[in-house]
């Protein structure tokens, strides 16, 4: 399997660098993005100032409810959203907003590799990458 861009999108950075690591040894490429932004990983290509140069991005929806995200958007790239597990109201949040997975903090943190690839194969997409000078460019294996 290719290794995938991932962006994780976390304002608990012990929580995070846990989804790091494990995404890091799994040989995939793991960043960590302000939760701010990510209004801009999420939103549709003719809104992004840049292309997304994510394969995926991975969504802490309790930061994103409390004011991450200025106003509603679909998500039109592979995302995972994930929550704690007594906040099932952000469960339907993350579905309605179209996240291609939404599961508990504690299955993330199991399966954080997996549920990348899922999403990524839910958005019928093996690879997203921006190259100079062409945008968005989807690669099939």
């Amino acid at each position: 399997m290719t290794a995938l861009r991932i962006a994780v999108a976390c304002d608990d950075l012990l929580f995070a660098s846990r989804l790091l690591s494990s995404l890091a040894a799994a040989g995939n490429d793991a960043e960590l993005v302000p939760v701010v932004q990510v209004g801009s990983l999420l939103a549709e290509p003719a809104e992004r100032e840049t292309a997304n140069p994510f394969d995926v991005v991975i969504v802490d929806l309790e930061a994103l409810a409390s004011g991450a995200l200025s106003s509603p958007c679909r998500v039109d790239v592979p995302a995972v959203g994930f929550y704690p597990h007594v906040r099932f109201d952000l469960r339907a949040l993350g579905e309605r907003l179209g996240f291609a997975v939404v599961v508990p903090r504690s299955r993330l943190v199991r399966d954080v590799v997996a549920l990348a690839v899922r999403a990524v194969e839910r958005a019928g997409v093996t690879r997203t990458r921006m190259r100079a000078g062409e945008g968005v460019v989807r690669e099939e294996q």
